[in-house]
């Protein structure tokens, strides 16, 4: 498997021998002592059960994970947590447990972390399928970690290709000149966006709105690795899917009529574009889902 390439929900059983008396709700995360809290790598990944992995914590390795991820993974999973959990007797001396749709994107916020430590500013793209999981990913980055999340649905535009430019026949739907205009430049200077954003109902946009300044941004969606405005990123994450389970998050999500819509026209641009301009190429991190 590719270094960039990450399957999701990848773990290993662990034998449970534990006791009633291992009943516990709340111990999701140990650290001992002895390690150095500021450099803290992930170590084996091992199931508990079908929802919960054990993730051991070691003092050196290959993917840093800073305490702040940490802490902050540990307390989304306790807020999450429904049931007591049986631990293992055989637990590693340090370890986060989280759930076990968590355990591919460990390795995302690692190579985050990882840029962190010495950047200033971090600006990370989410391409990907239409239900592939972008929106999801980044609403959980923003639980994570303080940063703004733009949204790439929100430049839309009436479809218009330059005869002249081949590239602006992907995409032709994407307003790239305001994304950069609104997004990229102002983050560039470090300073405020002043961004409009559409509904999507009605296809009109909102009144400027004022996004204060963060260290690290992300924008997600479709076509957010274009050629146009690629290289404004740090990192850039490709998530993908079957188109089976496309289809049936699609039909969930919007119904049976917008299915159709999406199987005729949105699902076959967006693959051109994925095929076309091998985006698979210019990520750093792909996610299959």
């Amino acid at each position: 498997m590719n270094d960039k390439d990450i399957q999701e929900n990848q773990t290993h059983p662990i034998n449970s021998n534990a006791s009633n008396n291992d009943l516990v709700s709340h111990l999701f995360l140990r650290i001992e002592k002895k390690l150095d809290h500021k450099d803290l790598y992930i170590g084996s990944i091992r199931k508990m059960n079908s929802t919960w992995v054990v993730v051991e914590l070691k003092s050196e390795g290959k993917h840093l994970i800073s305490i702040e991820t940490i802490k902050a993974l540990s307390n989304i999973c306790q807020s999450e947590y429904k049931k007591s959990i049986r631990l293992n007797r055989s637990l590693p001396n340090s370890y986060l447990i989280i759930k076990k749709d968590f355990v591919s994107k460990l390795f995302i916020f690692s190579a985050i972390d990882l840029l962190l430590v010495n950047k200033k500013k971090l600006l990370i793209a989410i391409d990907g399928n239409a239900s592939s999981g972008k929106t999801t990913f980044s609403k959980l980055l923003s639980q994570i970690y303080d940063c703004n999340i733009f949204h790439v649905d929100h430049y839309f535009q009436k479809p218009v290709s330059d005869p002249n430019d081949h590239l602006s026949n992907y995409a032709s739907n994407i307003n790239f000149k305001r994304m950069q205009r609104e997004i990229f430049d102002p983050i560039q200077k470090e300073k405020d966006s002043k961004i409009h954003t559409m509904d999507l109902k009605t296809h009109t946009l909102s009144d400027e709105q004022l996004i204060s300044y963060k260290e690290m941004s992300v924008v997600e969606g479709a076509y957010s690795m274009h050629p146009y405005i690629i290289k404004n990123y740090d990192l850039k994450i490709l998530m993908t899917t079957t188109y089976f389970k496309q289809i049936i998050r699609i039909w969930k999500r919007n119904g049976f009529k917008k299915l159709t819509q999406f199987m005729k026209r949105w699902i076959p641009m967006e693959n051109k574009y994925f095929h076309d301009l091998q985006i698979e190429n210019d990520a750093d991190i792909i996610l299959r889902r």
